[in-house]
């Protein structure tokens, strides 16, 4: 079975890669077709479900185990890929490009905060690693 860790690398790079793809091969017709806008309208939903976490931990105030973080992962990689197989891959207007940029800019932000929130919680539980010099030394 495949564990969180992977799990949440697999499914970024299945992500990084569509992206890569939207920009190099066009696909015209699949997004106004009934399958591209539910497609379009289940990662829509997904991205919305992301709002959840931040939800629970500010509003409801649960932290820790009482307020999972994978999910918000899960529907945070897997709405945008979503969206953009929905995009059909094509450059239509100006906001449209400019819209992708800003989700893939905010995606690939969670990524490298999801490894950094990793590397600085061992860091702070462990402390550093023999042989290293701390941060700024």
């Amino acid at each position: 079975m495949i564990d969180d860790k992977q799990l949440t690398a697999w499914l970024a790079t299945i992500f990084v890669s569509l992206a890569v793809i939207f920009l190099v091969f066009p696909v015209p017709g699949f997004g106004g077709t009934g399958i591209g806008h539910l497609v379009g309208i289940v990662g829509s939903l997904l991205m919305l479900m992301t709002l959840i976490y931040p939800y629970r931990k500010r509003i409801l105030n649960k932290k820790g185990r009482k307020n999972p973080l994978n999910p918000h992962i899960y529907y945070g990689i897997v709405g945008p890929t979503l969206v953009v197989v929905h995009s059909g891959h094509k450059f239509a207007s100006t906001i449209g490009v400019v819209v992708f940029l800003g989700m893939l800019l905010v995606v690939l932000s969670g990524v490298v905060g999801r490894f950094l929130f990793k590397k600085v919680n061992r860091f702070r539980h462990c402390g550093p690693h023999p042989g290293r010099r701390p941060f700024g030394a």
